[in-house]
């Protein structure tokens, strides 16, 4: 078979369903995302986690809805990551997320923030995001109009 016939029998196929080439699309824009340079994550985040545990479960989708990698380390399945919890982070509570060697803190400290923008400049390794949470403050509430 000539790279003629092969065109003009690719030609002849019946058209995709609708929406399956914009699924392909989605697809193939996902792959690009994730693999370019920009997606690479130089600070490593640690995520502690037990079993059961409801807050586990949120925080990682969090991180991974964010497109966040994160290596976790289950505590239900591994004892010594108990010890290491506790001395990275004086901590027994869970979950615990670390960006590099900076407690994040738990769900609620998590999604903080991510709303923030406070992880992006963790994940950015800007030097002023390691203090910002304790120097950051609320805004005064307004009074009502």
């Amino acid at each position: 078979m000539s790279l003629g016939s092969l065109q003009a029998e690719v030609g002849r196929r019946p058209p995709e369903p609708p929406g399956v080439s914009r699924a392909r699309q989605a697809v193939a824009i996902l792959y690009e995302v994730m693999t370019s340079e920009s997606a690479t994550q130089a600070v490593p985040i640690t995520v502690y986690t037990t079993e059961p545990c409801s807050f586990c479960g949120r925080v990682k989708g969090l991180l991974s809805a964010k497109g966040v990698a994160f290596s976790e380390i289950n505590l239900s399945k591994d004892a010594a990551g108990r010890v290491e919890l506790a001395s990275r982070t004086g901590m027994m509570s869970f979950p615990q997320v670390l960006v590099g060697d900076e407690l994040l803190g738990g769900f609620a400290e998590t999604l903080t923030a991510i709303e923030s923008g406070r992880l992006d400049e963790l994940l950015a390794g800007r030097a002023d995001a390691a203090g910002s949470a304790r120097t950051r403050t609320s805004p005064a509430p307004q009074p009502a109009a």
